[in-house]
């Protein structure tokens, strides 16, 4: 029974085989009194070998770790285990590690760092009810008032008709009656007149008036409430301009999530070595190379500080800098990208890069252009240097090759956001209204086209050095370029079906998540591969399901940390920020 439950070597070792597990399940389920069991209690035990190789295998390596699942004798200890190897175990065969899973010497829920997230849970939890209850209590409020209101106002209508009635009256009587007797009716009318007067009651206007001075404990909940936070997710109108922002937003966190499933999925898998023969698949090129939607975030970030400045330039130029550094700094707070750690430091140096060039561009523009054109050639050629220095080649086999070097450096990154910001300006400048000669339309989206396509799968053959540099210190810039043209099309109603895809309502909600998706998908396919009971079995089919259900699965878990974390954080920096209080 117990080896039933071990792992054994089954099948294709040389394919990349590495996990031979067996199952926890079957040998903890020998536990169950209800079925037959050994005679002593049992544990699941992972072991970690290394097996030296004589000979070249398809991995070209000599030494190949092997993790393996033994279903043993809880009392079992890695001397024990060595013993019998020694007996029935090649010399081959070295044993590094032997571990109990779970480890009954820890806890996770009695870590320190566990502690603190479920407090801070549990008070946002509390907060999010609180936040809703009050919400609710003060919606039944203006119910309740909206209602009396409309009351009083049929009640002073029917004043109004019997005010009506005696100005009939009146004159009628001031043509056949003594002076007298309309003087009283004048004192009547008048009378009644005061009636009306002081029977009308406070507005809907000024009910909300009154709402608006709650007390600043009841602000802070209300930023909390359920009820709220999932209207502010879940509109789907969309004043903007630049609307097909949206749909750029959830197709680039999709390709994020695809390439990244490859990526920690790929460690977990039976066959690794499929990975070789798939590498020339179009649509596994078209995923391994998704760093370029990182480029998409980037252009997106310089576009948008870009375009909201020198918009607010635009229409309010004389004595409004006060309402046009309010205007930009909302902006710069709720489009705010967002991606992992690296991203960030890159995409916060860019932010303040580009809000000092468009400070000084309000008074020197061309100096700004040009030193902005400076800025964009140097981090071509410290790219382009980088890259013939350190001999890198990029490949489809390491899409993130040389990931400290290059990758992740904002001089390899900042093309896409000075293309962002030209854009920006360009968009501002025109009012997104343009009239191009169908010619150019036709040629711009051909070159868009075929340098996408390019980029993406270029790499198929080998390329030299020199083309190595110019690829790796252009293709950022030239992706940036080309995603620019289909939204400058889009906005300027050259985009066709594709700005109807991208403008699409349904996607504005989803949009708004894409923040907490991508922290959050991560973890979720880490926990998916940690409770498996044995590898996965690589197929391009079964990789497709596994993006589109990670992709699922991680905006249905940003929407509760979206409304229990970023939505009550949005709105108290809203409500409380200082620079929100001194513009108002």
């Amino acid at each position: 029974m117990l080896l039933d439950a071990t792992g054994s070597y089954a099948h294709t070792f040389l394919f990349g085989n590495d996990y031979w597990l067996g199952s926890q399940s079957a040998c903890l389920d020998f536990l169950n009194a209800k079925n037959e069991s050994p005679p002593f209690p049992v544990s699941y035990y992972t072991a970690k070998y290394q097996i030296n190789l004589n000979t070249t295998t398809l991995q070209q390596r000599k030494f190949r770790p092997v993790t393996m699942g033994l279903c043993l004798p809880s009392e079992c200890k890695k001397n024990d285990l060595k013993t019998i190897m020694e007996k029935y175990v090649p010399d081959v065969v070295t044993l590094k590690s032997l571990r109990k899973v779970p480890n009954p010497n820890y806890n996770f829920y009695l870590e320190p760092m566990a502690i603190i997230l479920a407090v801070v849970l549990v008070i946002a939890i509390l907060m999010m009810i609180t936040g809703t209850w009050i919400d609710l209590l003060l919606d039944q409020k203006k119910k309740i008032n909206n209602q009396g209101q409309r009351n009083k106002e049929i009640g002073q209508n029917k004043i109004s008709i019997k005010i009506s009635t005696i100005e009939k009256l009146k004159f009628f009587v001031s043509h056949h009656v003594e002076g007298n007797i309309r003087g009283s009716e004048l004192g009547l009318v008048e009378n009644t007149n005061s009636i009306a007067d002081s029977t009308s009651t406070p507005s809907v206007a000024s009910f909300e008036s009154s709402e608006n001075k709650l007390s600043t404990l009841t602000e802070i909940f209300l930023c909390f409430s359920l009820k709220r936070n999932l209207e502010k997710i879940s509109h789907s109108k969309s004043k903007d301009s630049l609307s097909c922002i949206h749909g750029f937003r959830v197709f680039s966190l999709l390709w994020v999530i695809a390439g990244h499933t490859c990526m920690i999925t790929m460690p977990f898998v039976d066959n690794k070595n499929f990975r070789a023969i798939v590498e020339r698949d179009f649509l596994f090129q078209s995923i391994s190379n998704g760093a370029f939607s990182v480029d998409t975030f980037f252009l997106l970030s310089g576009l948008l500080i870009s375009y909201v400045y020198f918009k607010a330039e635009t229409n309010k130029r004389s004595n409004e800098n006060k309402k046009k550094d309010e205007n930009l700094i909302k902006s710069l707070k709720t489009t705010f990208c967002m991606i992992w750690s690296w991203y960030l430091a890159n995409d916060t140096q860019f932010y303040f890069l580009g809000l000092l060039l468009l400070l000084i561009s309000s008074r020197y523009l061309k100096t700004t252009a040009a030193f902005t054109i400076l800025l964009l050639v140097s981090s071509w050629v410290t790219t382009a240097v980088i890259t013939l220095y350190t001999h890198h080649k990029p490949s489809i086999e390491e899409p993130l090759g040389l990931f400290d070097q290059l990758y992740d450096k904002p001089w390899t990154r900042l093309g896409p956001y000075i293309v962002g910001m030209a854009i920006g300006f360009y968009l501002a400048k025109i009012n997104c209204k343009a009239t191009y000669h169908k010619g150019l339309v036709t040629f711009l989206w051909i070159i868009s086209i075929v340098t996408t396509f390019v980029l993406v799968h270029g790499l198929y053959n080998e390329l030299n050095e020199i083309q190595s540099a110019a690829y790796v210190a252009l293709s950022h810039t030239a992706w940036a370029l080309s995603i620019s043209w289909i939204i400058i099309a889009c906005v300027t109603g050259y985009g066709g079906p594709v700005n109807v895809i991208l403008s699409s309502k349904i996607l504005i909600p989803i949009s708004r998540l894409t923040y907490c998706a991508y922290l959050i998908h991560p973890l979720i396919m880490l926990s998916a591969m940690a409770h498996m009971d044995g590898p996965i079995h690589l197929q391009r089919d079964t990789m497709i399901i596994a993006i589109f259900g990670y992709f699922s699965m991680s905006y249905l878990a940003s929407i509760v940390i979206s409304v229990l974390f970023e939505a009550p954080a949005v709105a108290l920096l809203r409500q409380f920020h200082p620079l929100k209080r001194k513009f108002k």
